[in-house]
């Protein structure tokens, strides 16, 4: 039997979030357990890093600041004024929230993705970011419910199918589950890779052996 790991949310630096080109949001979320494979698989816990990778999502709301001179509590407080400014806009309380989600502040960045998704409800990168914001609060039920509603609303969205494995396999202790979320990643994308360079295929298949 092998050793599992999991690890511990780790977000992009603040000032990656606070810049950009045209407001292009330039990461994404994604939850990473670094799983060792050698001889079997055993599920636990352990200490390597969760991570989170790029993928590109476009907003109407401009970055606050094009370097990372202005202080946490500036940068969120002119965000609280954008949205406020604008509560009408969707993209203005994601940014808020995406700014909360990476000072590391999960119940807030929660009520700000809330008010995003009430205006617009089917965004399966907010969906997906406020899963992991549940995960961080240590409720993995609630992170797997928020990834497959992602997962449903769009079939192709890779991560938080990806997500869902790793709290189905390190959270929930289902490793079968998690291998069926995982396969259906490679369905869709048989060379995805971790942002570890990990194919999933790969971890698909030492979950099957151990079987």
């Amino acid at each position: 039997m092998a050793k599992s790991t999991e690890g511990k949310p780790v977000t992009k630096t603040n000032a990656n979030r606070r810049t950009g080109t045209s407001g292009i949001r330039s990461d994404i979320t994604v939850i990473v357990a670094v799983v060792t494979f050698v001889v079997g698989f055993i599920i636990g816990r352990a200490t390597e890093t969760v991570k989170f990778t790029p993928q590109s999502r476009e907003l109407e709301v401009q970055p606050v600041a094009s370097d990372s001179s202005v202080s946490d509590s500036e940068w969120i407080a002119d965000l609280k004024r954008q949205a406020s400014d604008a509560s009408d806009n969707a993209d203005a309380w994601t940014r808020l929230g995406n700014a909360y989600f990476d000072i590391g502040r999960p119940e807030a960045a929660i009520e700000a993705y809330e008010k995003s998704l009430a205006l617009d409800p089917e965004n399966p990168d907010v969906i997906t970011d406020m899963g992991i914001m549940y995960r961080h609060l240590g409720k993995s039920e609630r992170a797997a419910e928020l990834f497959r509603e992602a997962a449903a609303i769009d079939p192709s969205h890779l991560m938080s199918r990806f997500n869902l494995g790793v709290v189905l396999l390190h959270d929930l202790g289902r490793p079968d589950d998690a291998a069926a979320a995982w396969r259906e990643v490679v369905t869709l994308d048989p060379d995805f890779q971790s942002p570890t360079g990990q194919p999933v295929s790969e971890m698909v298949k030492a979950l099957e052996s151990d079987q």
